[in-house]
């Protein structure tokens, strides 16, 4: 029952975003006591690629081909890894700028629930 209820907690968290040509990848929102310990920098909340190679759980669309070029790679799908998912963004800083803003977006919208709920 615990472990389902984590589960639930996590699924609650997060989003998918899109990437170009088909591919997508899954993040968690950061929790509230990580946000504070990893994205609260100089009074400010900042995402920088280190939160983007940890918030990033699952990705949709690649391919061998995606991540070695059509000449090398072949069409067949390619697990997601953490290990993967951070030597792949390292040339890839679009998707950086894309995964960071999308994060940022949920930790914002988020808080603004929280503004809210305390509201009422």
């Amino acid at each position: 029952m615990t472990a389902q209820l984590i589960r639930q907690l996590r699924e609650q968290r997060m989003r998918w975003i899109e990437l170009p040509e088909g591919k997508r990848v899954r993040i968690i929102r950061p929790t509230e006591v990580e946000m504070v310990r990893t994205l609260l920098k100089g009074g400010m909340l900042s995402v920088d690629v280190e939160e983007v190679k940890r918030f990033v759980v699952d990705w949709d669309g690649f391919t061998e081909a995606t991540l070695l070029g059509a000449g090398v790679g072949g069409p067949d799908p390619v697990p997601f890894t953490p290990e993967l998912w951070a030597e792949v963004i390292g040339d890839r800083t679009e998707w950086v700028r894309t995964v960071a803003e999308a994060i940022l977006d949920l930790v914002v919208a988020h808080k603004a629930a929280a503004v809210d709920d305390a509201k009422n």
